[in-house]
């Protein structure tokens, strides 16, 4: 509730996709069902737009449409519209949201839009434990080394050098406009906000020239500062400890390969016929039949893919049997089994982290072959040093 006494209601942009039109419609229809109660009583509305993109704005032909739809009774108790973390995508935006849609028209007539660019501005309105962000957006107001008289270019019919302020923070990045933007007649600072999984890589080119590559499409962020040689030191220790707080890291680094596929889908298999969903013991049984005629894997137990299966909750003792039959009879996908198990460990239950403990068992003695090998390849050494490594962080991180 804000500080009005009245209900809030929250919008986080970045998690919605204007490209598909399916959750554009599943999406509003949400919303009707959400506000029909409000006929009778004010209420309020937080849009946060800390990290959007041109790929979370909706079609606006959709909202001319949903806006049709919308009774006055509704739109008259919107007491506030709040717009948090707005960049330069959604100054575009707004531009055409205002002259198009009739309910921004309304609101803000009625001067009801209220920009926030601080958490401190927020708590004007709506007090601190009342309001509900998500802490993925909370995370960007904490303090963090700020490198001021930066220039953010922008790349149009001609390079526009924008004075803004350079913030590194533990999570992620700030480039603050020093400027304020007209936004809905009503002056605000706009902030290109990016976390740090969003970074491919940052260099400098050139004296006082810093680059950002994100992994949206390559897009490619470049800002100058005197400052440029201390803001990529910043981020790149930024970066690095991030990485090393990362369980699983490895996951999102690897890149899926032909010959990943069959350790990939026999751990998805073996892991699922522990499943409670008997559904999905069912798939995953019938998914390791798949992977057993596929890839002519050598396996000394019968299997049948036949229609009305039953799967048991407890196929621990099968599960075990062929996971090393496989183990002595397949120790080419050592390597590629393990990382994916070891990858996805972090994020399993507890009965599942169980089970994989349980059927990887058979494979650790395996790694010893790549050691002895003289023929190991650059490739598979790099990946066996991951492996080691994620087990070791899993050692140390998992208390049970």
């Amino acid at each position: 509730y804000s500080k009005a006494g009245n209900p809030v209601f929250y919008l986080i942009v970045r998690k919605f996709r204007g490209d598909q039109l399916h959750m554009s419609y599943q999406l509003l229809y949400h919303i009707m069902v959400l506000l029909r109660g409000c006929t009778e009583r004010a209420f309020e509305i937080v849009i946060d737009l800390t990290q959007t993109t041109q790929h979370n704005e909706p079609d606006l032909e959709l909202l001319i449409k949903f806006a049709a739809y919308v009774p006055e009774l509704i739109t008259n108790q919107i007491e506030a519209v709040y717009f948090y973390n707005m960049n330069m995508a959604f100054k575009t935006y707004a531009t055409k949201l205002s002259s198009a849609v009739r309910i921004f028209s309304h609101i803000k007539g009625a001067k009801k839009l209220i920009m926030i660019d601080s958490l401190s501005k927020f708590h004007e309105f709506i007090e601190p434990h009342e309001l509900k962000l998500p802490s993925s957006t909370t995370q960007f107001g904490q303090d963090g080394k700020d490198y001021p008289g930066a220039h953010y270019l922008v790349f149009k019919q001609h390079t526009l050098r924008l004075p803004s302020t350079f913030t590194v923070l533990p999570c992620g990045f700030i480039i603050s406009l020093s400027d304020r933007q007209i936004i809905f007649e009503t002056p605000t600072t706009l902030k290109e906000i990016h976390h740090i999984s969003e970074i491919r890589e940052v260099f400098t080119e050139g004296k006082g020239a810093l680059a950002i590559r994100l992994v949206d499409e390559g897009q490619l962020l470049k800002v100058s500062s005197s400052a440029a040689e201390n803001i990529l030191k910043e981020l790149q220790s930024t970066i690095s400890k991030w990485q090393n707080q990362q369980p699983s890291r490895y996951l999102s680094e690897r890149k899926l390969e032909p010959k990943d596929v069959p350790g990939t889908f026999l751990n998805l298999a073996l892991l699922n016929l522990g499943s409670t969903e008997p559904w999905l013991r069912v798939a995953a049984y019938r998914l390791l039949c798949a992977v057993k005629d596929t890839f002519k894997l050598e396996l000394d137990v019968h299997l049948d893919d036949s229609h009305d299966l039953c799967i048991p909750m407890n196929s621990t003792k099968f599960v075990l049997e062929v996971s090393k039959q496989l183990a002595v009879n397949e120790s080419h996908l050592t390597l590629e089994f393990l990382s994916e198990v070891v990858a996805g460990f972090q994020r399993y239950s507890t009965a599942s982290k169980q089970m994989c403990l349980a059927y990887i068992s058979p494979w650790i003695p395996n790694l010893s072959n790549y050691l002895t090998r003289t023929e190991t390849s650059r490739a598979e050494h790099e990946k066996l040093v991951k492996i080691f490594d994620l087990l070791v962080s899993l050692t140390i991180s998992e208390e049970e």
